[in-house]
């Protein structure tokens, strides 16, 4: 220390300031000289000033070499956990997991299709039934169309059918909806967090972050009712087509123009109900993803802390030690300029 003190007092001036001092008090020097002592004491001060200033900008860099130096005392200390952490249990958790995304895509593809068939077969009973009511005489012989005297009536019943194909489409989607969310939780978050929680601070934080967004994304999706899914908002296209069929004037309602109408709105059906489950099933399947590569990622830094010897960990140690002891000493040097 007596030797970066020496050095502080040379960097820092203060033999110049003092033989200045001492100069300026003494009567017996020329008026010339005390002038150029004065003007050498202000061309000083700015100096001074510059190193104190470089040495406030040098302090924050050397803070981010200790932070570094933390964060790799911090890895060290965790890879002794990390080694001893169960590879057994981890494999049994990954064999889970895997069985769950298996499990979701066939929910999904099982669900889909019926709740797609389940619309259409319910949508095709009130299309029949509209046509019972409006396309058949007294005489049970089928009519050409509706006319005007019916049809403010065959409207009404219309857009009454089509609102309870929305609560339809809802009802039958939901379970299989319900039983992707059901499998999604049977993946066990406490034991991610076990391992999760073996590791250094830095990456805790960060994947513990994941973790809740990822959770938080899925509660969600899965939880908001399915009427304001921007897939299931896609059905309102029927609304526009409902309102060609209904609205186009004075003229009569075809039961031509019903059967297209029939076929458009089944397209849809299919349509929305088949990109309503890929959605959550994508949903699904990312969230699991992710579970997989972390604990992929944490077997292949398992396998590595594994492998590492007492000599090699013990000599990390001392590497991070030694570079702390030097920051520090550029710490002291700093904080004895910003003291000056």
């Amino acid at each position: 220390m007596n030797t970066h003190l020496e050095i502080l007092q040379n960097i820092t001036f203060q033999n110049i300031t003092e033989s200045v001092e001492q100069l300026l008090t003494n009567k017996h020097y020329s008026l010339e000289l005390n002038q150029a002592a004065a003007k050498l004491m202000n061309s000083v001060q700015p100096c001074v000033k510059e190193l104190k200033q470089s040495a406030t900008r040098l302090k924050k860099l050397v803070q981010v070499g200790f932070n570094v130096l933390h964060h790799a005392e911090d890895v060290w200390n965790s890879k002794l956990k990390v080694a001893e952490a169960s590879k057994s249990e981890i494999w049994e958790q990954i064999g889970q997991v895997s069985g769950c995304d298996t499990r979701i895509c066939q929910i999904g593809r099982q669900y889909r299709t019926q709740a797609v068939q389940t619309a259409k077969v319910f949508w095709e009973s009130k299309i029949e039934l509209l046509r019972q009511q409006w396309f058949v005489d007294e005489k049970k012989q089928p009519k050409k169309g509706v006319g005007w005297s019916d049809k403010t009536g065959f409207t009404k019943s219309l857009d009454i059918a089509v609102d309870s194909l929305f609560l339809e489409i809802r009802k039958s989607t939901k379970h299989g909806l319900n039983l992707i969310y059901q499998e999604l939780n049977t993946i066990q978050l406490d034991s991610i967090q076990h391992c999760i929680s073996l590791l250094d601070q830095n990456t805790k934080n960060e994947l513990s972050d994941q973790v809740t967004l990822i959770a938080n994304a899925i509660e969600t999706e899965f939880n908001k009712p399915t009427k304001h899914s921007p897939v299931y908002l896609k059905i309102h296209t029927i609304i526009t087509a409902l309102e060609a069929l209904t609205k186009p004037g004075f003229g009569d309602i075809y039961w031509e123009q019903v059967v297209k109408f029939k076929h458009e709105v089944s397209e849809k059906i299919a349509e929305a109900i088949t990109s309503l489950f890929d959605e959550r099933v994508e949903l699904a399947t990312q969230a699991v993803g992710q579970v997989i590569i972390f604990y992929s990622d944490f077997l292949d830094k398992q396998q590595r802390y594994q492998q590492e010897t007492l000599e090699q960990r013990e000599a990390e140690k001392v590497w991070i030690d030694k570079q702390r002891q030097e920051l520090e000493q550029v710490q002291y040097w700093l904080e004895a300029i910003l003291n000056y």
